[in-house]
């Protein structure tokens, strides 16, 4: 008989045992998590690009009534921007300092929402104009109308202005 309760007990104790791993194997198994912090930032993008080459505006007639040189006159030039920011201009300036002969320029025909258009800017020094005002948050684009002029008096000769423009605060 204890030969008997001996195998009984060691086949209990087994089968305890075997029973008992997947309970200890629940009983060990936690769901372990862990956290993060992500933080998204978005920083103030402007981009500014030209379609179309250098220029070259070339004054070679005289309107017989004024008794001044026809002004040159080109539109080819495409100005681009995209800008997240708010408040934002687009302002345009000349490497030039004093120039001796005249040098306009329009933005025409802005898209709708992306700004407004000012009127016609005169490079007379090498500080910065405004030329679009209004730019927030959008991309928009115009064509930029390019007009030389010279007085009788000027003489001939020529310039060539590097034309900076640039997003800022508006």
């Amino acid at each position: 008989m204890k030969w008997i309760l001996k195998n009984i007990s060691l086949d209990i104790v087994i089968a305890v045992a075997l029973l008992g791993i997947p309970l200890s194997q629940r009983a060990f198994s936690q769901q372990v998590t862990s956290t993060q912090v992500v933080t998204l930032r978005v920083m103030e993008l402007n981009t500014i690009d030209l379609v179309g080459g250098p220029l070259t505006l070339q004054i070679n007639t005289i309107d017989d009534n004024a008794a001044q040189p026809n002004p040159a006159i080109d539109a080819s030039t495409k100005l681009l921007w995209t800008s997240n920011g708010d408040a934002r201009k687009i302002a345009v300036g000349s490497d030039i300092a004093s120039p001796r002969f005249i040098l306009k320029i329009e933005a025409e025909k802005s898209s709708p929402g992306a700004g407004i258009a000012q009127p016609e800017v005169t490079l007379s020094d090498n500080s910065p104009h405004d030329l679009i005002l209004g730019v927030q948050r959008s991309a928009g684009s115009c064509k930029l109308k390019f007009t030389a002029l010279a007085a009788v008096e000027k003489g001939t000769g020529s310039e060539s202005h590097l034309i900076t423009y640039t997003i800022t605060g508006g």
